[in-house]
């Protein structure tokens, strides 16, 4: 099924009756397919609320419970408080052929006030969400800020001085409430796009985890720094940067100056590789919900697949591992991305209780 129509349908427009009809066929075959639909309706909606309210982060928790004390009043009937989509013994969701476009309108409208109206009055109690499960975590520690983006979640944020970064999916990000005046000292991990607002008196300082340290005045660039990558890298689109990597207290590479479309990819053996006229369309793909796989070594097809649509992959054969997968997606869902590996490669695929298990072909 095509997650754009499954979107269409949940936002109540831009379908005809046969397409609705699709939909609701669709929906009703499985199991499985009915959980997918009430995951994609919920990350729906969170956009929608985040995007109204880009400042503030909500947890999954709360986010449900206003999602289902909405439906009750909408369809006049009630719906347990707690997490609606957390019993495995689901209600069907026939229900939705009913919904009017106005309805679903009114449902996203209500969502975005009743989380406004939540945020003005509990803005403090809601700045710290670090020990729940949510879609996106946000916590304050010592003047400190912190946004994480859950596998399958990607966000954009402003930070302190409005240098603007975008979030890949299982990315976090740490910065001072209030910048120093000296320097702008950034932490981060994960894969991110940063947009950074010139300041010539205070550079701004991004570090990973693995040692990797970029020095900014104003520019944009391309960081990914993953802890289970076996590389980490950065991309200059404008501007200037100098990156170096620091281990511990030890410099491992010096600071070197990177051009505009360069590439410095640093290994585990701390060695620092210099790409030239960088293929910087590719590297931030993701920005704008394209998926690309070009002769990517089966592992790293694997990583990307699990933080992009946040499930869990069980490789049961190692020779797996050996092949590689060249693709592009947008809107696919994950049972039609393995169709097309079983289709492409001599993989098979079954899911259980949303786990994808691939398994080698027998001969």
């Amino acid at each position: 099924m095509n997650k754009e129509l499954l979107i269409k349908h949940i936002n109540g427009e831009g379908l005809t009756e046969e397409e609705r009809r699709k939909v609701i066929s669709w929906i009703d075959e499985s199991e499985r397919n009915e959980e997918y639909y009430l995951g994609l309706m919920e990350s729906v909606i969170a956009e929608k609320v985040t995007r109204q309210t880009p400042d503030v982060v909500i947890s999954k928790e709360e986010k449900r419970a206003s999602f289902a004390a909405i439906l009750s009043r909408i369809n006049g009937f009630k719906v347990a408080h707690t997490l609606p989509f957390a019993d495995s013994s689901r209600r069907k969701i026939k229900w939705l052929t009913s919904l009017s476009a106005c309805a679903v309108i009114l449902l996203f409208l209500s969502v975005t006030l009743n989380y406004l109206q939540y945020s003005k009055n509990n803005m403090k109690e809601s700045a710290d969400l670090s020990g729940s499960s949510a879609i996106a975590l946000s916590s304050t520690v010592h003047n400190e800020q912190t946004f994480y983006t859950e596998n399958g979640v990607k966000a954009k944020i402003m930070l302190p001085d409005s240098s603007v970064v975008w979030l890949n999916s299982g990315s976090s990000i740490t910065y001072p409430q209030v910048f120093a005046k000296e320097e702008r000292v950034v932490k981060f991990s994960g894969e991110g796009y940063f947009e950074v607002r010139e300041n010539k008196f205070a550079p701004m300082i991004v570090t990973t985890p693995r040692g990797m340290q970029v020095k900014v005045l104003g520019t944009k660039f391309h960081i990914c720094s993953y802890d289970d990558d076996s590389e980490e890298h950065a991309t200059l689109f404008s501007g200037k940067i100098n990156i170096s990597r620091v281990v511990g207290n030890k410099v491992v590479v010096k600071e070197k100056e990177m051009k505009p479309l360069e590439s410095v990819n640093f290994t585990g053996t701390n060695r620092a590789v210099l790409i030239s006229n960088s293929d910087t369309t590719k590297k931030v793909a993701w920005r704008h919900g394209e998926l690309l796989f070009d002769k990517t070594p089966m592992p790293d097809v694997i990583k990307k697949l699990e933080r992009w649509h946040g499930v869990d992959i069980v490789v049961k054969d190692s020779v797996i591992l050996k092949h590689s997968f060249t693709a592009k997606f947008s809107t696919e869902s994950v049972v039609q991305i393995m169709e097309l590996l079983e289709f492409t490669t001599p993989v098979d695929f079954k899911i259980e209780n949303n786990k994808v298990f691939l398994s080698a072909r027998k001969k």
